[in-house]
């Protein structure tokens, strides 16, 4: 996402940067952790096997962010997206 928000707010996950939080038996992220990505973005929620999976919050560096499902590293079903404007969207069903 740009400084100035004019990009489509997208979940790519950037280079892995640094992670505190749980792994399972493969070292994979798994459980509850955080992500400090290089590109500034962060991501504090649930993991499965390597990927977002549960509940998370993911803070870009611009100022949006977004707190609810993932399913599969993607938004999943309900959230809430607070864009850098201050403008709101809460919706179901948000599968990206």
């Amino acid at each position: 996402m740009s400084e100035d928000g004019d990009e489509e707010v997208k979940d790519e996950a950037p280079t892995l940067g640094t992670y505190e939080g749980e792994r399972n038996e493969a070292k994979q992220r798994h459980g509850k952790g955080k992500n400090i990505f290089i590109n500034g973005d962060e991501y504090d929620g649930s993991y499965e096997n390597g990927v977002r999976s549960g509940y998370g919050v993911y803070k870009w560096k611009g100022g949006a962010r977004y707190t609810g499902d993932y399913k599969n590293d993607l938004r999943h079903r309900d959230g809430f997206f607070i864009y850098p404007d201050g403008s709101k969207y809460r919706g179901s069903n948000l599968t990206f």
